[in-house]
Order: C-alpha cells, then sequence, then structure tokens
C-alpha cells in the first residue's frame, strides 16, 4: 500500500495549475487602431459642420457666420483685343505664373480721398461695380474706397437687399443688374430672375416687376450678361416701356456688338447711356491697370467715360492702388451725374434737329 501510494502522482496546487493562453494585442497594434477611430470620427464631425454651414449661408434673408454666399457665375464679355502698354509698369511672374513682387497698397490710402479744388471743371468719370449682391465683405470695402463708386445689384442675390441699404444710408449711388439672356445660353445661364428670349410679354412683365421689388433705392438698371436679349428690338422696347414707367435710365453694359439698346431708348424715350470700358475683361493686373489708363484717355477726350468693373479681389487692390492719382487727372462721380450729361446732349440734339426742320420748311 505504501509502495502504490508512493508512485500516484501528487496533485497540483491551484498555482501549478495550467491556465490557458491568452494572446494579448501588440501595444503598436492597440494604438494604431485607435488613431484610426480618431481620424474616422473627426472627419466625420468636419463634414457634417461643412454640410451644416453651406446650407445656413445658403438660406436667403437670414444672417450667416460668413459674408460670402454660394458662387454666382460673373458677366460673359464681348471678344475684345486691347493692346498691352509696353511702357506700363510690368509684375515679375515666378514658376506657374505666381507673382512674386505683389505692389503693396498702403492703408492709409484706403479710403481717403484728398480735397481737390474745383473738380467739376474736370473730367468725369463713372465707375460701376456689376455682380453685387453675393459678398457683403467686398460690397463694404468698395463703398469705403470711394463714395461715388456705383454698385450694381443682383436682384435675387442673398444679400442684394441688405447692402442696397447700407450703401444708400453712405449715399454710394445703385443700380439694378437685371439678368439677361446670354447667346451661350443655355450653356451659361444669366441667373435668377432672368428676362428670357422665350418668355412673353406678359411673362417679361411679370418677371421685371418682380426683379424692380427686389432691391430698394436703385436710380437706374444695367443688363448682366445679356448679349442676345439686348440686340433684340421687340424685347428690349418692352422692357424699355417698363422701366420709363418707373423714371428709370438705363446703362448699357454692352456685351455684344449688335445691342439696340442706344437705337431703342431714343425711340421709347428712355435715357440710355453706354459703357465704354471693361476694366477687369481679364484678371490681370497690367491688364486693369491699362484699362483704367484707357478709360481717363476717354474722359480726357470725351469729358466723360463709363467704366465698369466685377468685385474681383484684384480689380479691388488695382483701384485702391490708382484712385489717388486718378482723383488728381479726373472726378470720379456717381453714374447719375454722367447720364444727365448724356441726357442734356440727347435733348440739344433733339432740339437743335427740330430747329432745323422749322428753318427747312420756312426756307
Amino acid at each position: 500500500m505504501k509502495n502504490a501510494t508512493e508512485n500516484q502522482s501528487p496533485k497540483k496546487t491551484k498555482s501549478q495549475r495550467r491556465k490557458p493562453t491568452v494572446t494579448k494585442p501588440k501595444k503598436g497594434f492597440s494604438f494604431g487602431m485607435s488613431l484610426l477611430l480618431f481620424i474616422i470620427l473627426s472627419t466625420g464631425i468636419i463634414y457634417a459642420q461643412h454640410i451644416f454651414k453651406s446650407r445656413y449661408i445658403s438660406t436667403m434673408g437670414k444672417e450667416s457666420t460668413s459674408s460670402v454666399a454660394t458662387k454666382m457665375t460673373f458677366e460673359v464679355f464681348p471678344a475684345e483685343t486691347v493692346p498691352v502698354d509696353v511702357h506700363m509698369n510690368t509684375i515679375k511672374e515666378g514658376k506657374e505664373g505666381k507673382e512674386e513682387n505683389k505692389p503693396q497698397v498702403k492703408k492709409e490710402e484706403i479710403g481717403i480721398i484728398p480735397q481737390v479744388v474745383n473738380k467739376d471743371l474736370f473730367p468725369k468719370i463713372a465707375l460701376i461695380i456689376d455682380d453685387l449682391g453675393y459678398d457683403l465683405k467686398i460690397a463694404h470695402q468698395l463703398m469705403l474706397l470711394h463714395p461715388a463708386i456705383t454698385l450694381s445689384i443682383l436682384p435675387m442675390s442673398p444679400y442684394g437687399k441688405q447692402i442696397a441699404i447700407a450703401a444708400h444710408a453712405q449715399h454710394t449711388e445703385i443700380l439694378l443688374h437685371l439678368p439677361m439672356e446670354p447667346i451661350e445660353y443655355p450653356k451659361i445661364h444669366p441667373g435668377p430672375g432672368a428676362l428670357m428670349m422665350s418668355m412673353s410679354s406678359e411673362e417679361l412683365r411679370k418677371q421685371l416687376e418682380t426683379d424692380l421689388q427686389r432691391i430698394p433705392f436703385f436710380k437706374g438698371a444695367n443688363n448682366h450678361m445679356g448679349s442676345r436679349l439686348t440686340a433684340d428690338e421687340l424685347k428690349m422696347t418692352e422692357i424699355f416701356q417698363i422701366l420709363k414707367e418707373q423714371q428709370l435710365f438705363f446703362i448699357d453694359s454692352r456685351t455684344t456688338f449688335h445691342s439696340v439698346c442706344q437705337s431703342v431708348g431714343n425711340k421709347v424715350q428712355l435715357p440710355v447711356a453706354t459703357r465704354d470700358v471693361f476694366i477687369d475683361h481679364e484678371l490681370s493686373k497690367d491688364y486693369i491697370r491699362h484699362q483704367i489708363h484707357e478709360l481717363i484717355t476717354l474722359a480726357q477726350k470725351n469729358g466723360k467715360a463709363i467704366g465698369i468693373g466685377h468685385p474681383h479681389a484684384i480689380t479691388y487692390t488695382i483701384l485702391a492702388e490708382l484712385l489717388p492719382e486718378m482723383i488728381k487727372r479726373v472726378n470720379i462721380v456717381p453714374v447719375s451725374t454722367v447720364m444727365n450729361l448724356v441726357t442734356q446732349k440727347t435733348i440739344g440734339n433733339i432740339s437743335k434737329n427740330h430747329i432745323n426742320k422749322k428753318l427747312a420748311r420756312k426756307e
């Protein structure tokens, strides 16, 4: 019995019992999974915030955390070839066309207009900035740049009414920037509130009256795009008759060389003037400088000129740079001032022709 007992293997203690093998995850693997999960969650939160902000900004009539709304389509320009002046100050370009030596705009130059005696004797320039209503910041900057710059506001733009009220409070003149069908339609759409060739007389009147009610305080209108519509005598006659009822004037942006605006305006006796220069037909600093110098030359030659630009940052920068020199040579005036000169000239020509006809009859 003793031997049998000795041959039996002794019982193992709890500590001696074999424990099941458990594979522990490596530290590097655990950290990687945690990092991946963190990145996924962060990306989801950022995307959700972006979607919410975009929808919030695009809501018309509500205040937003940003001053820039949904992107809009800028003007479609007529084909124009303007020679570049080789004597202009050139800007060196580095690789990929990036500007290396950017002109510095002094802070004290922006918004400060030196007093000039007898400015009424200077040639007059009306500067119109089109396509406003989608960016509060640039509109505010333009108002501070010079009080006589005219702002042309798109009727269905989200910030149009707000900009018009602020401009009116600062005695800045306003135009209604009427969207009209371009030749490039439907590839390029003029935007909401557009006057289209397919509209009947009743539809055209209804849409135009809606546009006229959207923005307050404007004294006249000009066309946004419209290379097809402004070449149609019947449509422009219908539009001008409505503008005449509202005692407005019209500035032909002249987006086509086939525009009939001037002749139709004479026929219905609506005051019409025509744009002389697009100052930012190309978004190049040298080009914009050249166009502004061309505008000054035309004003000095004819006594007046109308220039149209757009709310691009580069346009604002060059205007801020050149305005101190411009006001030494020309008088920047609201567009209605130039319009009055055009109207007086037109009335004078009509009276002269009337007198000549009477004299011819007597002879």
